[in-house]
C-alpha cells in the first residue's frame, strides 16, 4: 500500500492497522492506549496535588514521569535537603 502522506490518511490506516494485525502486532498499539490512559491518571493525581504556584514546575512535561523528573530537579536538586 502507499507510504502515509498528507491526504491518505484514512486508507493508510486501515492498511496499517491490517498488516499489523497480520504480524500479531495491533495489540502493542491497545497496550499504548491503555498506558496512555494510566499515565495521564497518574498526571492529574499529580496536578491535583500540586498548588498553583508549584504547576509552573510542570509546563513541558508530557508524561508522568518527566513531571516526576521535573519536581525532583527543582525540589531535590537545589541544595543538600532541597527547597523545603
Amino acid at each position: 500500500f502507499d507510504m502515509l502522506n498528507a491526504d491518505n490518511w484514512y486508507p493508510w490506516k486501515r492498511c496499517m492497522q491490517a498488516l499489523l494485525s497480520e504480524h500479531n502486532l495491533l495489540s502493542h498499539i491497545e497496550r499504548m492506549r491503555e498506558w496512555d490512559e494510566i499515565d495521564m491518571r497518574a498526571q492529574n493525581q499529580i496536578e491535583l496535588c500540586v498548588g498553583d504556584t508549584e504547576m509552573v514546575y510542570l509546563i513541558g512535561a508530557l508524561t508522568v514521569g518527566q513531571m516526576w523528573s521535573q519536581l525532583i530537579m527543582v525540589k531535590e536538586l537545589r541544595g543538600e535537603l532541597g527547597v523545603m
